[in-house]
C-alpha cells in the first residue's frame, strides 16, 4: 500500500485496526516521518507517554534485542511501539563463513512477522531493501509493506493542496 492510502485510511477511520508489523520503505523522508508519526500516535493512544515506546537503529542494536522488545507485553497500555530505522544496514553481505552460517537479521524479522505479538506494533523503516528478501516478499503478500516513494513533480501541486486543506488551510 502507498503511504498516501495508509494515512488516508488511518485519518478517515480512527477505529481502523493496526497491523502488528509494518515495513516502511522509500526515499521520501517526509512521507516516512509522517507515516511513523501517525502510526506511533495511534499505537500509543490511551497509554503513558514513553512507557511502551522503543526505538532502535539497525546496525547499532542487535536483531535479538529488537525481537525481545517486540515480544514484551506493554505496561499499562494496550500496545507497545517498536521502531527500527535504517533497516538497510542489516542487508550487508556476509564477509566470513561464520556470518554466512548465521541467519540474517532480516530473516529473523521475517520469522517474527509470521507470528507477531498482537500487542506490539513493530515498524521497520528504511530506504530500500532488495525485492527478493523474504521480509519484502512477505510484506507484499500480507499487505504490511508501506511504500514511501517520491511524489512526481506533476502530482506535487495537487498533493500540497490536499495536505493544506487537510490541515484546515485554503
Amino acid at each position: 500500500m502507498s503511504a498516501e492510502n495508509l494515512l488516508a485510511t488511518l485519518e478517515r477511520d480512527p477505529s481502523a485496526p493496526l497491523l502488528p508489523v509494518y515495513l516502511v520503505l522509500g526515499e521520501e523522508g517526509f512521507l516516512i516521518d509522517e507515516v511513523l508519526r501517525v502510526l506511533r500516535q495511534r499505537t500509543m493512544e490511551g497509554g503513558i507517554a514513553g512507557m511502551n515506546d522503543d526505538r532502535f537503529q539497525a546496525g547499532e542494536a542487535s536483531v535479538d534485542a529488537v525481537l525481545q522488545t517486540a515480544k514484551t507485553l506493554p505496561m499499562m497500555a494496550r500496545r507497545r511501539w517498536v521502531l527500527v530505522r535504517q533497516l538497510e544496514r542489516w542487508e550487508k553481505k556476509a564477509e566470513s563463513d561464520d556470518e554466512r552460517k548465521r541467519a540474517s537479521p532480516l530473516d529473523a524479522l521475517a520469522a517474527y512477522a509470521e507470528a507477531p505479538c498482537p500487542e506490539t506494533v513493530l515498524v521497520l523503516a528504511g530506504e530500500k531493501l532488495h525485492g527478493q528478501r523474504r521480509i519484502v516478499t512477505m510484506a507484499k503478500k500480507q499487505g504490511f509493506l508501506v511504500s514511501c516513494e517520491a511524489i512526481s513533480r506533476y502530482k506535487l501541486p495537487a498533493w500540497v493542496e490536499r495536505r493544506a486543506k487537510g490541515m484546515g488551510h485554503r
